[in-house]
């Protein structure tokens, strides 16, 4: 049987044997779409690491059927491994183009494991796969070691994936970089850690160049059709796609709504809205910033912005973004309100390869703690840019308290006994979508199985626009949500970005699946392979030690602290979080207390 829209080989790499292989791709990659759906099944049935660092964890880079065709919007590249920040089940993904660069070098999947004696870097040209010597690249920054690692190979337009220094020093919370060459482009696998697997493998990047393009698909014609039908829908931009404010603004076009509702957090969670809402005005931002957009492979969203400083002690600063989650970490969080040491702050967490959200949430703990009483570090403050500054470099670095920093929230915390006023959730600290303002944010939270993470369901977007108004109650709300988190399942699998969300409903996956690879799967074949990849994820996080009555619950400042907000107070009720968790899992065919019942699939 011919199998379209896949490129046809899985690159296999033992770090610790120098062993290479190019196989197949096997017929359940195939079967389970790709991304995240096959890692899901492979991580639970093979994946069993005591430690994240250990060199039996597997970094898996997958694609998905629609990476690198005509399909709008299909640009994202998924890496999975065992978090070393949460100790469990960890997804990243990353825009750019390597995923397109790989299915066209015929590469579905690079699964690594093992451990080297000394740093490589892999490069992939087409099915020959070299490791090659990073010791002259060990120690480098990320745009730094890219430039060096496309010279080496001799091709400008290489698409690489670097570590920069934090990776290097396994911190928890290191980045996987892309486009990181300096010129503003950059990519980033952000969350959980997949740069610290790398740098504990010694594996500074892989690097991928393919000799031609493009990817067979089983019907070219529907496909073009369907693509067009999907630019057409967002230049359209019908209410609630989001696409006019992508392009306009980026994400940061998020920021008025952030403000004006107030869930935009500020000063650990003090506070909701910011004193400094004038100065983060995304028309601000626009006017004084940004110089220009920028796109991921064949996405006519461009939402990536330019931000280059021109004055001021951060002048000649050059980014991608800050995206909103940047500008929510250290100018909510950290109380910064120049927008020009946001963006200096985020040149310099990209260089040294560290999450952003993670990292103002561990600098603006810091600083909470300080000012409370509870820590004891002089000249550090709320609103000072060189505070939050150097609290990055020693983090990347483990310098001094660094070293206790590069833990991330939760160990930090828990060392330094400041649990009662750490917010996380799962150990992954939040993003800039308060939970106290934005209720659906709760039950996200509590459920994901990142932690408090904001893309899996992404049910800010849904409640923001007011996609939720016209349903009757919690459970119907909790409903809708799955619906939702089912198609972003099998989004990540194929892999389509998550600006998509408004742009794919079920109709348009299950129409791009067919024209991709010739393959019919209905709506609710596609739910049930969803479902079954969550549940494996569950059970792989259950057998690593989560506790769901505990874990699937968030801190207890979200519950104990009430906001203030425009002369209103907002608070969370226990009681009416549990009640929506408790669907949640009913749901999910899981017992009342969020354990899997027999098999894989929901009730019927």
């Amino acid at each position: 049987m011919r199998v379209y829209g896949y490129g046809g080989k899985v690159v296999k790499v033992n770090l610790s044997s120098g062993r290479v292989a190019v196989e197949d791709t096997p017929r359940d990659f195939v079967d389970a779409v790709g991304g995240k759906m096959f890692a899901a099944r492979f991580f639970h049935e093979h994946v069993r690491p005591e430690d994240p660092f250990d060199p039996d964890n597997v970094l898996m880079l997958a694609a998905g059927p629609a990476c690198g065709t005509r399909l709008p919007m299909a640009s994202k590249l998924g890496l999975y491994f065992i978090s070393p920040l949460t100790n469990l089940f960890g997804e990243s993904y990353m825009g750019g183009n390597i995923m397109a660069e790989m299915k066209w070098a015929g590469v579905d999947a690079i699964i690594v494991t093992g451990r080297s004696d000394r740093p490589v870097y892999i490069y992939i040209h087409d099915y020959d796969v070299e490791i090659r010597d990073a010791g002259d690249l060990w120690g480098l920054t990320t745009s730094e070691a890219e430039r060096r690692i496309k010279e080496e190979v001799g091709y400008a337009d290489a698409s690489v994936a670097v570590i920069g220094p934090a990776g290097e020093k396994l911190v928890r919370f290191a980045n996987v970089s892309h486009n990181s060459t300096g010129e503003g482009r950059e990519s980033k696998a952000g969350r959980l850690g997949a740069g610290a697997v790398m740098g504990s493998k010694r594996l500074k990047a892989i690097a991928v160049k393919a000799s031609g393009r493009g990817v067979e698909v089983y019907d070219e014609d529907g496909l073009a059709r369907l693509a067009r039908r999907v630019v057409g829908k967002i230049s359209e931009d019908p209410i609630g796609t989001g696409a006019k404010n992508y392009r306009t603004y980026g994400t940061p076009g998020t920021l008025f709504a952030g403000l004006a509702k107030g869930f935009f957090s500020s000063h650990y969670f003090g506070r909701c809205g910011s004193p400094y809402a004038e100065s983060l005005n995304p028309e601000v931002l626009r006017e004084r910033f940004y110089k220009r957009s920028v796109a991921c492979y064949n996405c006519p969203l461009s939402c990536g912005k330019i931000t280059v400083v021109e004055e001021g002690p951060y002048k000649g600063t050059r980014v991608k973004g800050p995206e909103y989650e940047t500008i929510f970490a250290f100018g909510g969080l950290n109380d910064i309100a120049d927008y020009a040491a946001i963006a200096k702050i985020n040149r310099v967490c990209d260089e040294l390869g560290v999450d952003t959200i993670e990292m103002g949430n561990v600098a603006a703990l810091t600083l909470y703690a300080v000012e409370k009483g509870r820590l004891k570090l002089e000249g550090f403050r709320f609103g000072d840019p060189e505070s939050v500054l150097r609290l990055v470099e020693m983090a990347a670095t483990r310098d001094g308290i660094g070293d206790k920093l590069a833990e991330g929230v939760a160990r930090f915390a828990r060392e330094a006994g400041l649990e009662d006023i750490a917010v996380h959730v799962k150990g992954l600290s939040p993003p800039g979508y308060d939970p106290r303002v934005l209720n659906t944010m709760a039950l996200e939270y509590c459920v994901s199985d990142r932690g408090a993470d904001h893309l899996r369901m992404t049910a800010y977007a849904y409640e923001i626009l007011g996609k939720l108004e016209g349903l009757k109650g919690p459970e119907d709300v909790v409903a809708f949500l799955v619906d939702v988190e089912d198609r972003n399942i099998v989004a990540d699998s194929m892999i389509l970005c998550r600006f998509s969300r408004f742009i794919y409903g079920w109709g348009e996956v299950v129409e791009a699946l067919r024209c991709i690879t010739g393959v019919e799967r209905g709506v609710e074949d596609l739910r049930k392979a969803a479902n079954e990849a969550r549940t494996r994820i569950r059970l792989l996080n259950i057998a690593r030690g989560l506790k769901p009555e505990v874990d699937d619950d968030l801190p207890p400042r979200f519950y104990n602290e009430a906001v203030e907000f425009q002369g209103k107070t907002y608070r969370l009720e226990r009681g009416e979080v549990r009640r929506m968790v408790r669907e949640y899992y009913r749901l999910r065919g899981w017992d009342g207390r969020g354990y899997p019942r027999e098999g894989l699939g929901r009730p019927a």
